[in-house]
């Protein structure tokens, strides 16, 4: 069984989003979840911001919610634009199983 894995970075001020889609099986799910877990906490320490990160399952898919909270636009920026790499990495890597 596969799950989609949704990103969803909101920007608060514009309310503008940055979405990708991604399909992983259900048994790397936890090698997943740890693997974003690290990822914002290197985003956190790298840009010195706040995140708000809601995991939930929702039907078929989990979700994860960026909310930055006084943040300079380049940094939103720079933070989005890490994540639609990552997301891009995780993609090629599920096309390569």
């Amino acid at each position: 069984m596969y799950l989609t894995i949704k990103a969803v970075g909101k920007l608060s001020q514009s309310q503008r989003q940055v979405k990708g889609d991604i399909m992983v099986k259900e048994e790397d799910i936890t090698a997943l979840i740890e693997r974003v877990s690290i990822m914002f906490e290197f985003i956190e320490s790298k840009l010195s911001i706040l995140t708000f990160i809601d995991l939930s399952n929702k039907e078929d898919s989990i979700y994860f919610y960026l909310s930055f909270i006084q943040v300079q636009k380049d940094t939103k920026k720079e933070i989005l634009l890490t994540l639609a790499k990552w997301l891009e990495e995780v993609r090629m890597a599920g096309n390569n199983e």
